[in-house]
């Protein structure tokens, strides 16, 4: 029996790990549930406006949405900047803002897309209220304290940073309205259904102000154990039992 026993027990434990744990795939644009932010500045400038797609521009054709390359954001037109701009409230400061989206489930995450705050160079150039540094950080549970609007600062408690690529420098978006390319960041197959940019500091020149074009998350949603799965390993450790008996 023991040798009936035992090939049939392989046979489960490696059919478990099939069907329990997440297999790799090609990763692919995430649609953002929801968009948090530590502060907005107004209607037009609200937080949802940095992960809908605003202003983005897609090169290429249809089933190539893991390549960044194919993606490019246009600057704003307006005296303020961009119409459809993520702006993160001025009178703290920069480093006190921070920007978190909810993925809607747990993902493989493979890569972001980060654009800038940039401008259309007609009333005001001041693209330096892009963000210059900040740190990326992941967690699975909720978003803790940072609600939305809640006028805090970033609270790091029960977030994870995310490594070595966790402090990013960010690259200066446009000032005359042209199409800007991404700073794209691996973010190594981390599991995470939250993602928050807490900002340190914007570039020279933009005040008490920081802003964010787009920012996109590439990867691949992790499934729930399926129940034929499951009733299929409770009849088959059933089956062993009985063998044993």
């Amino acid at each position: 029996m023991k040798s009936v026993g035992r090939p049939l027990l392989s046979f489960l434990i490696v059919f478990s790990s099939l069907v329990l744990l997440p297999v790799a795939a090609n990763a692919a644009l995430i649609a953002i549930t929801n968009t948090f932010a530590s502060s907005e500045v107004s209607a037009d400038r609200a937080a949802i406006h940095a992960t809908n797609g605003s202003n983005l521009n897609f090169i290429g054709t249809s089933g190539q949405d893991g390549d960044p390359s194919k993606y490019t954001h246009t600057g704003g037109g307006n005296n303020f900047g961009q119409f459809n701009v993520n702006w993160l409230s001025a009178n703290t400061g920069p480093d006190a803002q921070w920007l978190a989206v909810d993925l809607g489930g747990s993902y493989l995450l493979d890569f972001l897309n980060f654009f800038n705050f940039s401008t259309s160079g007609t009333a005001n150039t001041n693209n330096g209220r892009g963000i210059q540094q900040g740190d990326i950080y992941y967690r699975t549970d909720s978003l803790g304290s940072n609600t939305h609007l809640n006028g805090s600062a970033f609270d790091s408690t029960g977030w994870t940073l995310l490594g070595t690529a966790g402090s990013q420098t960010f690259t200066l978006g446009p000032s005359n309205g042209s199409d800007a390319s991404p700073d794209t960041i691996a973010l190594g197959g981390i599991t995470a259904r939250y993602i928050a940019i807490d900002a340190n500091s914007n570039f020279a020149g933009g005040s008490n102000y920081a802003g964010i074009g787009e920012v996109q998350f590439f990867g691949t949603a992790i499934p729930e154990p399926g129940k034929a799965s499951l009733l299929f390993l409770a009849g088959a450790f059933a089956a062993l039992r009985r063998r044993r008996e």
